[in-house]
């Protein structure tokens, strides 16, 4: 990852968590974020989420209607299509299969208990203002334990998972 991009994740990390009561990284403040044509905000609650076409076993299934997918909005940059600062809610009792993602990825917990682990390694529970880093290609799995499970998710290329059992 560039250096401009890692301060612009850091920014908008610390900008996102200090909205939600986690100290935000004074030292960062003055990086640069991606260009906007009008500075905007848009409060939490005024947001629209998306299904963003995964769920816990990977892409959902065009059968499955068991609510189980990971919703997500886009602070700047698609999600889908090159580098962005997602906003990506997961629901109760969410665990994924073991999977990897082609490009790294920073994710700043904003609301809930989430964990982010490899298998075999202990499980830590990130609440707000926690954060991890998840290095492309290494196995991991992702879990909710509790209600608003919201993480600020900040990578360079476009989302992608590949599943490596379910």
């Amino acid at each position: 990852m560039t250096n401009t991009f890692v301060r612009s994740a850091l920014v908008v990390a610390a900008t996102a968590t200090s909205l939600f009561g986690a100290p935000a990284l004074a030292s960062e403040q003055t990086a640069k974020l991606p260009e906007a044509t009008n500075s905007l905000e848009i409060p939490f609650e005024d947001m629209t989420f998306a299904d963003s076409g995964f769920a816990a076993y990977g892409p959902r299934r065009p059968d499955d209607h068991s609510n189980r997918d990971i919703m997500v909005s886009d602070a700047y940059g698609k999600v889908a299509s090159g580098p962005h600062a997602t906003i990506t809610k997961f629901p109760k009792g969410f665990k994924s299969a073991l999977h990897t993602h082609t490009g790294d990825y920073y994710a700043i917990v904003i609301s809930g208990v989430m964990a982010n682990y490899r298998p075999g390694s202990e499980i830590k529970h990130l609440s707000a203002g926690s954060y991890w880093f998840q290095k492309g290609g290494e196995p991991h799995i992702t879990e909710c334990f509790s209600e608003n499970c919201t993480v600020v998710l900040v990578q360079d290329v476009a989302f992608d998972a590949q599943i490596l059992s379910k």
